[in-house]
């Protein structure tokens, strides 16, 4: 058996042999083949040896006899003989890609890839060689230097997307995406695919670098001109940056020419609302309906601008209309309901909120809604158990415990027991948000009812110095230093209640009983 070679210095040995070692050589190689084929192993390996005795510098015979340890399974002796093969003559592809083979069967990576390596220096850019890097480096999860390759393959046929679609895809699922980011810079100025564009914007969206996202989307107008989709794109970056002018500036063009499409209709609305607007506001409002007549945006969007300027009336016109044509829809229920309470019409209020109630029975904004009717109307066990139920229902929502504590307070002639439960919902409002003034100002008011008028002034004081120009808080306050008999104090902060409100009678009423 053959385990080793040496290689002599004369290294062209066998361009020189005789005829007659040929010859024999030749018999004594064919022979070894002939028992291969009959699967008589150790006779032909005994040829091969006789052969290789003859002429031991042949490449040829040399890579058979590596073929032949390989079938065996003696792998280390294979790599030797392959090994000495690159010593005779120039490189030979299918020797490195054999020794990577037997590396890789052997599990020895760093064999195997420094086997790639030499192959990729003496054939560049072959791209049987990329695509073994391909395999070898998903296979040992070398991310970085697979998306490195793609790039690689993707410059010697810039035609193929499909590459693009890989790298993208690779750098997104292992968080590889600013390098991916940093390939496709390069290979965008060897390549007009629109594909590179497209994966950069989508990048830059995924990041956050809205300016960067910007820059791409322009680009690709310039270069392939605007679509809906490009300009929602672009409009939808600078909501995000809150410049609704450029928004408007985008979209102007294509509305005015009939154009848009329901969805910039609606961000360019959108846009003027958040720049006060009201007039556009009114008119796009009034379009949308016209030309989009089963979107419920449009109706939305009136009906919210007439509230804005007061015309309620209005509002509730274009409410009505709009639950004629979505009967069912909530939020059309629920804002009606909600406008006619704050109006005073608590009967009508009622019936639309028990029909929000009724499609969506856990419907939490309306139970409130309802509890407030209920508590105007000093039903107050009906408004007690709306709030129980919101409350234990939504155990970490601080609004409802504030609300609930705030209303209590203000039942006249309310007993202990029910001031008490007060000041723990109160106190746990604050608990959960400590810096919210109206949560200050609903502990200090019950503290108050309760008696207890220092603590009550602790957290007045707290609340008038985080909202300092609102009525309420002063007028709860003023109260306190009344019955601190801080008299001076008490008719300043009723002053200025009435530098906002001039006609406010009870407050007057409050500074003459100081002076009577």
């Amino acid at each position: 058996m053959i385990y080793n070679i040496c290689i002599y210095f004369f290294t062209v040995f066998i361009l020189y042999a005789s005829k007659q070692a040929e010859v024999e050589a030749y018999e004594n190689f064919m022979i070894a083949e002939y028992y291969m084929l009959n699967d008589s192993i150790n006779i032909a390996e005994s040829y091969y040896e006789k052969a290789f005795e003859v002429i031991p510098l042949s490449p040829t015979l040399l890579e058979t006899i590596a073929d032949f340890q390989i079938i065996k399974g003696e792998y280390f002796i294979a790599i030797e003989y392959l090994k000495d093969i690159n010593k005779l003559v120039p490189y030979k592809k299918e020797i490195g890609f054999k020794l990577y083979d037997l590396y890789i069967e052997m599990d020895l990576n760093v064999e195997a890839e420094s086997t790639l390596d030499s192959l990729n220096t003496k054939f560049p850019n072959d791209i049987e060689i990329l695509s073994t890097y391909v395999s070898f480096y998903y296979q040992n999860q070398k991310w970085s230097d697979l998306l490195l390759i793609y790039e690689k393959i993707y410059k010697l046929n810039p035609e193929n997307d499909k590459i693009l679609s890989k790298i993208y895809d690779l750098g997104n699922a292992t968080d590889n995406l600013d390098l991916v980011k940093s390939i496709l810079l390069k290979l965008k100025s060897i390549s007009n695919s629109p594909q590179i564009l497209s994966l950069l914007i989508e990048i830059s969206n995924s990041q956050g670098t809205l300016r960067e996202s910007i820059i791409f989307i322009e680009e690709w107008i310039g270069n392939h001109g605007s679509s809906h989709e490009t300009i929602m794109n672009l409009s939808l970056l600078y909501m995000r940056l809150e410049e609704y002018q450029q928004v408007i500036d985008i979209i102007k063009p294509v509305y005015i020419e009939g154009h848009a499409t329901l969805e910039l209709s609606k961000l360019y609305l959108i846009a003027h609302s958040r720049l006060d607007n009201i007039n556009e506001e009114l008119l796009l409002s009034k379009d949308i309906i016209k030309y989009y007549p089963e979107s419920q945006f449009g109706y939305e969007a009136l009906s919210s601008a007439y509230l804005q300027l007061g015309i309620v009336d209005k509002a509730i016109e274009i409410l009505i209309l709009a639950i004629d044509k979505f009967p069912n829809e909530i939020n059309f229920n629920f804002t009606l309901g909600n406008i006619l309470y704050t109006i005073g019409d608590f009967v009508n209020a009622e019936k639309k909120l028990y029909k929000v109630l009724k499609i969506v029975p856990e419907h939490i904004f309306a139970k409130h809604t309802l509890a407030m009717i209920f508590e105007y109307r000093k039903e107050f066990s009906r408004s007690d158990s709306l709030f129980n139920n919101i409350i234990q229902y939504n155990k970490d929502n601080s609004i409802y415990k504030n609300d609930y504590a705030y209303v209590l307070a203000e039942r006249e002639s309310l007993s202990i027991e029910k001031l008490q439960h007060a000041l723990v919902l109160a106190e746990k409002a604050v608990e959960m948000e400590p810096e919210n003034s109206a949560y200050l100002d609903t502990l200090g008011w019950v503290n108050f009812k309760l008696g207890f008028y220092k603590k009550a002034q602790k957290y007045l004081e707290k609340s008038l110095k985080m909202n300092n120009g609102n009525p309420v808080i002063l007028e709860h306050l003023a109260d306190i230093y009344t019955k601190l008999n801080r008299f001076s104090d008490a008719i300043i902060l009723y002053e200025k209640i009435l530098s906002i409100d001039s006609e406010n009678q009870k407050i007057k009423n409050k500074i003459n009983k100081i002076y009577e």
